[in-house]
């Protein structure tokens, strides 16, 4: 049985609500329709670098509310896409309602347990015809630590009536009942192995930092309690949060569909550009999340159930500051081309050739904690790098403190911005959800020209900023994680596995 919304038409007569339920069928609240139909001056085009062989036509655009925009045309597909992305995570939650950006997100679908806001429809849904989704056909929502996803797929002939729908969601009228339907969809989430792991890899953290609280213990959770006082407050803070965040200027937006580029611009223009646009202050964290009287450290995670086949893996992760403003360099990929590549002398190769490892990655989150994140270097252990798990961890720093004298040599430079080019031109060609959502993320830090090069972007040569993060890649700036069993491991009622800290 379908769920839907229920609208009560107060002091209206029949014929307005009529009327009102017309509208609603042609155009989204806040449009205006004579706009659709018109040129877009606000709209800048530019080129968008991609593959040699991605037919896909790309354009890069701003809307006349400022939103930053992709639209991405391709005939092929199947399904029509939209990523709205929200400068807004889990890192701003209040101290004492973790959870907050995580409900806030489901109460823009109406506080839908499942991701599917079509079957909750809109308020008028008992007058619309309904989208009859299919398995194959969601709505996007998910916090994340600085970032919140909101939209949706659907195939291509359930576009309009889809756009129509979403746009009325995002007017975000968090009703009561809604607010109740999110905290059992907050409460039913909490238990799934994805948030489970996200508390895994920082049980560690420092316990003034946000991040160690994402959905947190029961008694500081948002979704405590469904009581109407609670419900009543619960309200007007959404309301208030929706008030000073929800701006054009504070978010990205990505439409991926067979339509043409000009069709795709009218659709964008007609239904988001009504989102206002204003300053928005944002949470200001410094509290460190790993303080460096705590580091290095070893924390051990109870390889149990699902988590076995992590068992042979072993990352060593080192905190670097916030360095998205150096986009144009990418010092962060640098590093991981240094230690990944196939050169004789790279730290794989050496792994490699003693059959330590099987694989080995690099990766990287600079703002993960706020204003720092981390790179870690992650391996798939070998039998007999099971045996020599220190032998690992120490050829690991040996390489990271040597090197300098690879890194700021430009040549080296050189070498990798001919294979970021190269890996470029072989990437996969992604489905429309997730190449919307890339898209969505990578705008926040490159310009449209580079969004869908994104990571394989390399322009300039910084000395500067590669050393900032050379200074990171120290021992007493790290730490280890491992899932293995290890006596005396410590359980924590808040959290559904044990886990041990061993201080070097």
């Amino acid at each position: 049985m379908k769920n839907t919304r229920k609208y009560t038409i107060k002091s209206r007569n029949v014929l307005g609500a009529l009327l009102l339920i017309g509208q609603l069928i042609t155009a989204p609240l806040y449009a205006k329709q004579s706009e659709y139909q018109q040129p877009i001056p606000s709209q800048q085009h530019v080129e968008v670098l991609k593959p040699k062989n991605d037919t896909r036509e790309y354009r890069s655009i701003t809307l006349s509310n400022n939103i930053r925009t992709m639209l991405v045309s391709d005939p092929k597909l199947e399904n029509f896409s939209v990523n709205l992305r929200l400068a807004e995570g889990r890192l701003g939650d209040p101290s004492d309602q973790r959870g907050f950006a995580h409900l806030y997100e489901h109460m823009i679908y109406g506080g839908s347990v499942r991701y599917t806001v079509f079957e909750y429809f809109s308020e008028h849904a008992k007058n619309i015809r309904t989208i009859d989704v299919n398995d194959k056909e969601r709505s996007v929502g998910k916090a994340f630590a600085n970032s919140t996803e909101l939209g949706f797929y659907v195939t291509t002939n359930k576009t309009d009536k889809a756009l129509v729908v979403f746009n009325q969601y995002l007017q975000a009228e968090f009703t009561s009942k809604e607010i109740k339907r999110g905290i059992r969809a907050l409460n039913r989430h909490r238990v799934d192995k994805q948030a489970e792991m996200g508390k895994m890899l920082f049980a560690d953290a420092s316990p003034l930092h946000p991040i160690r609280y994402f959905e947190g213990n029961p008694v500081n959770h948002v979704a405590r309690s469904d009581s109407r006082e609670d419900i009543k407050a619960l309200r007007k803070q959404l309301l208030a949060h929706h008030k000073a965040k929800f701006s054009a200027n504070n978010m990205t937006l990505v439409v991926v569909g067979p339509n043409s580029l000009d069709k795709l611009a009218e659709y964008v223009e007609h239904y988001f550009s009504f989102i206002p646009s204003f300053p928005v202050e944002h949470k200001n964290i410094t509290v460190e999340a790993y303080p460096k009287e705590s580091l290095p450290h070893t924390l051990y995670i109870e390889p149990k159930d699902y988590l076995q086949n992590l068992s042979n893996r072993l990352t060593v992760q080192f905190f670097i500051p916030n360095n998205l403003k150096d986009w144009q360099t990418n010092p962060n990929e640098y590093v991981s081309w240094l230690l990944t590549n196939n050169d004789s002398s790279s730290l794989k190769r050496k792994l490699v050739d003693l059959n330590y490892i099987s694989s080995i990655n690099v990766d990287s989150s600079p703002k993960q904690f706020g204003s720092s994140g981390y790179l870690n270097v992650g391996v798939a252990l070998t039998q007999t790098g099971e045996l020599n798990r220190q032998k690992i961890i120490d050829l690991i720093y040996q390489y990271t403190s040597q090197l300098k004298g690879k890194v700021l040599v430009k040549d080296n430079y050189l070498k990798y911005i001919a294979d970021a080019n190269k890996n470029f031109e072989q990437t996969e060609v992604l489905d429309g959800k997730k190449l919307a959502s890339k898209l969505s993320e990578n705008l926040f830090t490159y310009p449209g020209q580079y969004a869908l090069k994104g990571e394989y972007t390399a322009l300039r040569f910084d000395a500067s900023a590669i050393q900032t993060v050379l200074n990171s890649l120290k021992v007493d700036n790290s730490r280890v994680i491992q899932f293995k069993q290890q006596p005396d491991m410590t359980i924590d009622p808040s959290l559904p596995f044990k886990y041990k800290v061993v201080n070097k």
